[in-house]
């Protein structure tokens, strides 16, 4: 849904973005990444990210997140075509890890860029039904939501931490109260 799309990009980020400008891949969540074979990527994760409530981001994140969206147990739109060519996730140290993907993928950090929200582990694990989590998202984002509901729309503030400076995610512009239908 565009809806979804739209608070993904506002409210989450994402290991890397699109620069429309330079039309190419730039940094997010991770500072740099290499590919170490065709089915493996390894990501350097930035340390100065905090999430809207002020967990700390780490690779701890990364590997829950890409788990739990290759876990069949979640359920999803799209979920095969989005995430059907990953094999698996390593940590390999607080702000490091390795995605391994079943082949090779050359637009693998393409997909990146729109497909792989990371959430905060802390909090996401704990819940029983994650379908909650979407009316009370945390993300690291320019925005944070301070209201989702049905029948009004959602309202984002601007996350006056976002201080990632990425190209392809600029800091959030709005100041308070905005409302997203």
């Amino acid at each position: 849904q565009p809806q979804t799309d739209l608070m993904n990009r506002v409210v989450f980020d994402t290991l890397v973005n699109f620069d429309v400008e330079k039309k190419e891949i730039v940094p997010g969540l991770a500072e740099s990444w290499t590919q170490i074979d065709p089915l493996t990527w390894e990501f350097k994760l930035r340390k100065d990210v905090k999430f809207h409530n002020d967990d700390p981001f780490d690779a701890d994140d990364v590997v829950y997140s890409t788990k739990y969206v290759m876990d069949p147990e979640a359920r999803f739109r799209f979920k095969e075509q989005r995430f059907g060519h990953l094999a698996g996730v390593e940590k390999i140290d607080q702000y490091t890890v390795r995605i391994k993907t079943k082949v090779p993928v050359a637009a693998f950090l393409a997909r990146l860029t729109t497909q792989l929200s990371i959430l905060p582990s802390r909090v996401h694990s704990k819940l029983a039904d994650k379908a909650v989590f979407g009316r009370a998202p945390i993300g690291t984002g320019p925005y944070k939501a301070t209201m989702v509901d049905s029948n009004k729309g959602v309202t984002l503030v601007k996350n006056a931490n976002f201080k990632h400076g990425n190209v392809g995610q600029p800091a959030g512009k709005i100041g308070n109260g905005r409302v997203f239908c």
